[in-house]
């Protein structure tokens, strides 16, 4: 597509490209704060030994649950997003929910 189409179909594909684009950093972001927080508590578990092994098991299992449901809400959140962006670009009211 031509970077000045201005047709339905070329703003569509550029919406798409954008949030495509928008969804990659975000949850890139979202995996390496997640692996941070998984690896300081790691280390503070099994390194260090400030924590209990028994109890750190529950921090990871915690820190894991809660990065699964951020991931769900980003990803939930974006496509509710994109669609209203490309309903909007068709040159509809963008209110899809």
């Amino acid at each position: 597509m031509d970077a000045e189409d201005t047709s339905i179909n070329g703003r569509v594909a550029r919406v798409e490209r954008e949030f495509a684009a928008r969804m990659q950093r975000a949850l890139i972001l979202m995996a390496v704060l997640e692996g941070g927080a998984l690896l300081v508590a790691g280390l503070a578990i099994y390194a260090l030994d400030l924590i209990e092994p028994d109890r750190g098991v529950f921090i990871l299992v915690g820190i894991a649950l809660l990065g699964g449901m951020l991931f769900s809400y980003f990803v939930i959140r974006f496509a509710k997003q994109k669609q209203q962006a490309i309903e909007q670009a068709k040159g509809g009211s963008g209110t899809v929910w």
